[in-house]
């Protein structure tokens, strides 16, 4: 018994949709590798990125350490001036010109 034109018709609609599957498949199984492939490039960018910043944050982080106790020092500098000129202010004050001694 042969096979009828309707089903012959329908084995060959049939035939044809497994190709476009299959080619279908074959480009988003190219597409995957293609994502795939430009992630594993992004993840090394975000990487070398990352340990840039984390030099940079490093870098950025002696510099404010820096400014910090450069700004102590000079406080402290400016404090001990201030206080040696009101000593002596004062020791001049209680002594006078003369050194305490009345003309």
């Amino acid at each position: 018994m042969g096979v009828s034109p309707q089903s012959a018709q329908t084995i060959a609609t049939l035939r044809q949709q497994a190709t476009e599957l299959q080619l279908q498949k074959a480009a988003l199984r190219r597409t995957l590798r293609q994502s795939q492939e430009q992630a594993a490039k992004l993840q090394k960018q975000i990487a070398a990125y990352k340990r840039y910043i984390e030099k940079q944050d490093e870098g950025l982080a002696l510099v404010i350490s820096s400014i910090c106790s450069s700004f102590e020092n000079y406080r402290e500098t400016v404090v001990e001036a201030t206080r040696q000129a009101t000593v002596g202010v004062e020791d001049e004050g209680l002594y006078g010109e003369n050194g305490g001694r009345e003309s």
